[in-house]
């Protein structure tokens, strides 16, 4: 019997298709296939490491996941650009062939 993580790789194609659920974007200067799982407004937070939030300033992040090996994986931190706009990288991780990057609109 295969284990939940192989079981999710072969699935992975699913997520990643764009007949399914996936739409092209560009991502660092490469069209690929994206998985956008928000696009939420939320109150800005001071400091990642402790739960202060700024009352009253929203900030807006997007949540993509696309298959791994389509472009290099940015790292926290990093400026990348994402349907040609420069945004700011919160978090990156990838598990089971798939990367999960976390950006924020950045006015640089």
């Amino acid at each position: 019997m295969k284990s939940f993580k192989e079981l999710v790789k072969a699935d992975l194609k699913t997520f990643t298709n764009t007949d399914e659920f996936a739409d092209k974007h560009e991502f660092m200067g490469e069209i690929i296939d994206v998985t956008e799982t928000s696009n939420e407004t939320s109150e800005a937070k001071i400091s990642k490491k402790v739960d202060l939030y700024l009352d009253g300033v929203f900030t807006s992040f997007k949540r993509i996941n696309f298959e791994a090996g389509q472009v290099e994986t940015p790292t926290e931190g990093d400026l990348v650009t994402y349907d040609y706009v420069t945004h700011k990288v919160l978090s990156s991780s990838e598990s089971a062939g798939l990367v999960t990057i976390e950006l924020i609109l950045t006015d640089d």
